[in-house]
């Protein structure tokens, strides 16, 4: 159902059409309650028509307004104007990741900084037990500023569950009694199979969506999509490592655990995953800078310093007036002076950058007793973890984690 400019909805004034997708059209509108400009999604027909479908719809999407996260994109409203239901959000100005990625692969930092953003946006739906189940470039938006926003997100019913299930976050999300919802090459092996869609599940999809983002193919296509299925399910996704040169290899040996065919190999929760791609990124980049400055800028300022000392003995050794008052003129004070200030600067900088790594080195001493908690039954995480860090800091002794009990959770020897 076409929506002509200046149709209201509500309090909401249709300024013209964004875009349309499975879930109905998208228009920019004007709320004139509060002055600004929202984006309106309409239902399709076939859902209009159906009172339980537009009861269902507004209590899921409810449930999502309830998902107040800088990387999930904002619900306002819901409602209902004469048959027409309708959802309202913030307005992103920016482009989708598919759009992104029409004009080539990603930078890994870039990568990496978008797939944090995008685990932080999953972690916090998933502690709320909801899952995406449809995550994709398409459903991922980059705004000017560079940040990420999760479209989309869980606009099903959620699922009751049941006693004998252990784990809140393996709940079942279904659009229609029965039907697998999703798109095929982002499905994860379970839900093609027709079980639940899980935590673990959304971070299959994420997995794929990272190579793309790092290597500009998906892992998975083929040439039909029964053949897309079959990969899926059977085939191993390429490396990451040769297609991605100056990738971590403990970050490349994380993703692709997200690509893993069995949930439980997967990575334990997207709040991990998140956090293990932070500390390694930080890590890198910290311990990059301490090597430059001990091998030149340390080497630099050792000889400033001696050159300055030897100066300063020459002066305070002077054994008559007038060759201190020679040496002592505006040109050879001002030389000295600069020299001394950029020795200074340089110590300072020294100093900094050593700061930093013992602050590096402190943060990591003081999150082990931590791991228990973040990484509780994926010792495979924790050793990844621990590996990287000392890859990355070959003067890093033996790396051992440990439980509150004593007990060694992993170790990297």
């Amino acid at each position: 159902m076409a929506l002509a400019s200046g149709t209201r909805l509500g309090p909401y004034e249709i300024l013209g059409p964004l875009g349309s997708g499975g879930m109905g059209e998208v228009y920019r509108a004007r709320d004139t309650r509060l002055g600004r400009d929202v984006a309106v999604k309409v239902l399709p027909t076939e859902t209009e028509t159906s009172p339980d479908e537009v009861s269902r719809f507004e209590r899921e999407a409810r449930a999502v307004a309830a998902l107040n996260h800088p990387n999930i994109l904002a619900l306002h409203d819901v409602g209902d104007e004469s048959g027409v239901a309708y959802v309202v959000t913030e307005l992103l100005e920016g482009e989708t990741l598919r759009d992104r990625l029409q004009r080539g692969r990603l930078t890994p930092v870039r990568a990496i900084d978008f797939a944090i953003q995008i685990s932080r946006g999953l972690a916090a739906a998933h502690e709320r037990g909801i899952v995406h189940r449809d995550l994709k470039p398409e459903n991922v938006f980059i705004t000017r500023e560079g940040r990420v926003k999760i479209l989309d997100f869980g606009l099903a019913r959620q699922e009751s569950t049941p006693p004998s299930e252990v784990d809140s976050r393996a709940t079942r999300f279904t659009t229609r009694p029965g039907l697998v919802v999703g798109t095929p090459g982002y499905l994860s092996p379970e839900q093609m199979l027709g079980e639940s869609a899980t935590a673990r599940s959304d971070l299959f999809a994420l997995g794929v969506v990272v190579h793309e983002m790092l290597t500009g193919s998906h892992p998975f296509v083929r040439a039909t999509l029964a053949e897309t299925a079959s990969a899926v399910l059977r085939e191993d996704p390429p490396p990451l490592g040769p297609a991605v040169p100056g990738l971590p290899a403990g970050t490349a040996k994380i993703l692709e655990r997200c690509l893993a065919k069995h949930s439980t190999d997967r990575p334990e929760s997207a709040r991990d995953l998140a956090l293990y791609l932070e500390a390694i990124g930080t890590a890198g980049d910290e311990s990059s800078e301490v090597r430059t400055v001990t091998a030149a800028e340390l080497h630099r300022v050792r000889i400033r310093l001696l050159a300055i000392s030897c100066g300063l003995l020459v002066l305070l050794s002077a054994a008559t007036w007038g060759f201190v008052r020679v040496m002592a003129n505006r040109a050879v004070t001002a030389a000295i002076d600069a020299d001394l200030a950029r020795a200074e600067q340089l110590v300072r900088r020294v100093q900094r950058d050593r700061l930093a790594a013992l602050s590096l080195t402190a943060r990591l001493v003081a999150s082990f007793p931590e791991l228990k908690a973040l990484f509780a039954t994926d010792a495979a995480t924790v050793r990844d973890y621990l590996v990287s860090y000392q890859q990355r800091n070959p003067g890093a002794p033996l790396l051992v984690a440990l439980d509150p009990n004593g007990k060694v959770i992993a170790r990297t020897d």
